[in-house]
C-alpha cells in the first residue's frame, strides 16, 4: 500500500512497481473425474491437521508437506 502526503502525485514508475509487487502466483487448473475427487476429499477428510487450526500440529509444516508429497507420488 502506498501512503501519500496531502498534494503529492502518484508517478507511473511508482505504480508501475506496486504493480509488479500485487502478482499473484499462477493457478494450476486439472480436470479431474468425480471418482478422483471423491478420493481426494476422502483422503483430505483423513487428515484433520491440514486444515484444523485448532490442533497443535496444524502448524508443524514438515508433518504437513511429508503427507502431501506421499499423496502425490500415489497420484502420480
Amino acid at each position: 500500500m502506498i501512503y501519500l502526503r496531502p498534494g503529492s502525485q502518484i508517478s507511473d514508475e511508482d505504480e508501475a512497481s506496486s504493480q509488479e509487487l500485487k502478482k499473484k502466483k499462477a493457478k494450476t487448473h486439472t480436470n479431474l473425474t468425480m471418482e478422483q475427487q471423491k478420493v481426494i476429499v476422502n483422503w483430505l477428510k483423513s487428515k484433520e491437521l491440514l486444515y484444523n487450526k485448532k490442533l497443535d500440529s496444524y502448524k508443524d509444516t514438515k508433518k504437513k508437506s511429508s503427507f502431501g508429497k506421499s499423496k502425490q507420488k500415489s497420484w502420480v
